[in-house]
């Protein structure tokens, strides 16, 4: 199977590559490379390719030098794998630009049955808050604008055009690991059972996943003193028209948590 792993930046799609590249029957979840760069038939013919490292020391994360990581693309049977957190993958690499949903229409037209793809979203508050204190944005505005201008359409592009999605919610994947771990490696075709999903939750190099503050992911409806407009410009609280209670009721559908504001 090959597994193909999306989302707005800070929404959990690193920790999501962790816990299926964890999987004893997953050689390889490939960080950000966009190995679909490459023509099938070239693809294919490869016998490694570079791939950036992540390591955690405490609370930190870094990501050294990209290597060479050997593999057999031509393994008809090797589960492997990719993640690449942005909806517009801009790579200098042989001039490749293209967006994320004809992304995904180019990996299901080379892996065809053995295709699948996992869309994770997360609360756009937390998700504006991490990219702010991760400096991925010198403020809280700019994602939380492109949350609602990207987010939405692309939950709805993926799930209208294919039919090998699954969505998930980040804050399902941290408060009930076990259940949303079982349902993603039996969508991906993996040993769904009881024993290895419990392995790889205790498992000490699970990434940053005791670490996880689990009060990031809340429900805001449940706490009235709430007010998400305090962190957003008076001026721009109608960004392009939008409803944002109306676009999170539909976002709603997926998942187990109720997202409001």
């Amino acid at each position: 199977m090959k597994i193909f792993i999306t989302g707005f930046q800070r929404s959990g799609t690193t920790i999501l590559r962790d816990v299926l590249e964890k999987h004893p029957e997953v050689q390889r979840m490939f960080h950000e490379q966009a190995v679909l760069r490459y023509e099938k038939d070239q693809l294919f013919e490869l016998e490694s390719i570079k791939d950036s490292v992540i390591f955690t020391k405490g609370r930190k994360e870094k990501i050294v030098a990209a290597e060479d990581i050997p593999i057999d693309f031509s393994l008809e049977n090797d589960n492997w794998g990719e993640k690449i957190p942005y909806y517009n993958l801009r790579l200098r690499k042989n001039d490749f630009n293209i967006d994320l949903v004809k992304y995904c229409a180019r990996w299901n037209s080379y892996f065809q049955d053995d295709s699948r793809i996992i869309h994770i979203i997360r609360h756009p508050v937390d998700v504006c808050i991490s990219n702010k204190n991760s400096g991925y944005s010198p403020n809280f505005q700019d994602p939380f604008d492109l949350w609602f201008k990207n987010v939405p359409k692309v939950v709805k592009n993926l799930e209208r055009k294919f039919d090998n999605v699954l969505t998930i919610k980040y804050e399902d994947l941290i408060l009930d690991s076990a259940r949303l771990l079982e349902e993603i490696y039996a969508f991906c075709k993996l040993d769904s059972s009881s024993t290895v999903i419990e392995e790889i939750l205790s498992g000490k190099s699970f990434y940053k996943f005791k670490n996880l503050d689990r009060t990031r992911a809340f429900n805001y409806r449940n706490l009235p003193n709430f007010d998400a407009t305090r962190l957003l410009k008076p001026r721009k609280l109608l960004y392009f028209g939008v409803n944002y209670e109306k676009v999170l009721d539909k976002i709603n559908q997926f998942g187990q948590l109720e997202y409001s504001m």
